[in-house]
């Protein structure tokens, strides 16, 4: 194989129950041309043995696929980053070990991308749990700049794993993964993609499956631990907005908000911790119409009121 289609960059850290049907679904993607890399996080269960048992049934996947073992457990961030630095693949996707994918799905990508000579091809994905089973679409428009625009008025979805990115969009704008951000580091990624991206677009009819894991690092991103990942994430983004023509108040404000925002929940409420935290994002709020509008109302007031914490809760 010379260089490979697509590089499948796929994290390993204690997924033994799920990495099974994720690599089931990989290897049997419809695409030829594919480079996979398992990246194993120190995990200290058996998923990599189950990954092996798994790769032997596929034995035309074989040389294809590298399964690397980090030195010290280094987090999701440091992981992928290291996957794209050893990737061959002219298109680099990410996916999670515990979900998994329709068997046409890399190929579906693969294909637009030719065909649009897009930068970014992205998918729908489903949302799956124990209880149930949903489709999400997401939204693009060209040039991908304005995605950035229409980000607050717009769910844009910023999750790697749902979009097929060229490698050299990434390499040549030097746009990284930062050591100890793993909780919006997709985020971080993705404005800077839709930056830089000529071109856009959007399969329809195959997707990801996004599987609702309960003991994941997401699902419980409720906390404080999350919340600074999150500020970390936006001071990245800051940064580099602030040489870039254009007015991005409104885009930052947005994820300072959305960054917040958990302390108007039951697992961090702080209203008067909230209120300090980005006042500059708090005179935004109205014109974030990617929240819903009860949501704002319940920001706007919070902002400004007096209220005891139980009447304001009333409104959660």
């Amino acid at each position: 194989m010379l260089q490979p289609k697509v590089s499948v960059i796929v994290p390993i850290f204690k997924v033994s129950q799920y990495i099974e049907k994720c690599a089931i679904s990989l290897f049997e993607q419809t695409l030829d041309d594919i480079e996979y890399l398992f990246i194993d996080d120190c995990s200290p269960d058996n998923s990599v043995d189950v990954l092996q048992a798994v790769l032997n049934k596929y034995p035309q996947r074989r040389d294809y696929t590298r399964i690397i073992r980090m030195n010290v457990n280094s987090g999701t961030s440091v992981v992928r980053a290291l996957g794209i630095k050893e990737a061959k693949g002219e298109y680099i996707i990410h996916c999670d070990s515990d979900d998994w994918v329709d068997i046409d799905y890399f190929e579906k990508l693969y294909n637009k991308a030719v065909k649009e000579n897009g930068d970014i091809v992205v998918g729908g994905f489903i949302r799956e749990s124990e209880n149930s089973t949903y489709i999400i679409e997401t939204e693009i428009c060209n040039p991908p700049k304005t995605m950035l625009n229409e980000m607050p008025n717009k769910s844009f979805y910023c999750m790697l794993w749902n979009k097929l990115m060229r490698r050299s969009l990434l390499v040549d704008n030097a746009i990284i993964l930062k050591s100890g951000i793993n909780m919006w580091e997709d985020v971080l990624v993705c404005l800077q993609a839709f930056y830089f991206a000529k071109r856009i677009d959007k399969i329809e009819g195959t997707y990801y499956h996004y599987w609702i894991n309960p003991t994941s690092y997401t699902v419980n991103s409720a906390n404080e631990c999350s919340y600074q990942q999150r500020k970390c994430c936006v001071m990245e983004l800051e940064r580099f907005f602030t040489d870039k023509d254009g007015d991005w108040s409104l885009l930052l404000n947005y994820w300072k908000m959305l960054a917040k925002s958990f302390m108007l929940t039951r697992a961090g409420f702080n209203p008067d911790r909230w209120k300090h935290e980005y006042p500059e994002a708090n005179k935004y709020i109205m014109q974030m119409k990617a929240i819903p509008i009860q949501t704002r109302l319940m920001y706007k007031m919070t902002s400004i009121t007096t209220l005891p914490i139980k009447l304001v809760m009333k409104l959660k």
